[in-house]
């Protein structure tokens, strides 16, 4: 399928629906209203999966800093441990906005039963690297964004005319998350629709 931005998404048929399905669901499951934050560390509890920064994951302190810097790149990973558990651990140093996010998108690739592929010890790398579906990437983005800020609660936020700033603080998202939903729910399309025909 080929969007407006003439990119073309990977997401298969339904994803989309499937998603903001599973977002209310989780809210109901934890007793929140679908305009209420969810907490991504609230949600890896719920599904028993541990979070951890690189220090808790083992790592020295030097290590973390220089796998966690800015400019490293490094936001998160996912592992499995000998029992079958899965264990995300992400970076601490970014943004609280950035951390829900990067939580979310690695919950959504549990969510989602992606399979975990092999990782790679490269020289003078910390932890193991991993290629990545580009299919689960882009399912895991969306869930992920999705998580954080369901189109109803999207919805709600707008019509209360909340700013994207005012968004963000209320999500716990980044402002990029908030544009990011807003960009690819159609929210917008439907709120001027509604003001053309019923708002008086």
């Amino acid at each position: 399928m080929t969007m407006k931005n003439g990119k073309t998404s990977l997401l298969p048929h339904g994803f989309k629906a499937r998603a903001e399905r599973i977002a209310v669901d989780f809210r109901e499951e934890l007793d929140i209203e679908v305009y209420d934050p969810l907490s991504a560390f609230d949600l890896a509890k719920h599904l028993s999966i541990t979070v951890q920064t690189p220090i808790q994951a083992g790592l020295t302190k030097s290590e973390a800093h220089i796998l966690m810097r800015n400019g490293s790149g490094w936001s998160g990973l996912t592992l499995v441990n000998q029992d079958g558990q899965h264990i995300v651990i992400y970076n601490s140093y970014e943004s609280p906005g950035r951390q829900q996010s990067t939580l979310m998108h690695e919950l959504a690739h549990v969510i989602c039963e992606h399979a975990l592929p092999e990782p790679k010890i490269a020289a003078n790398q910390i932890l193991p690297l991993r290629t990545y579906d580009p299919v689960a990437e882009e399912e895991a983005n969306f869930l992920g964004g999705t998580l954080q800020i369901p189109r109803a609660g999207l919805l709600w936020a707008l019509k209360k005319k909340m700013t994207v700033s005012e968004i963000s603080d209320h999500f716990l998202a980044s402002e990029a998350m908030v544009t990011f939903r807003i960009n690819t729910t159609g929210v917008n399309k439907q709120l001027s629709f509604s003001k053309k025909y019923y708002i008086r």
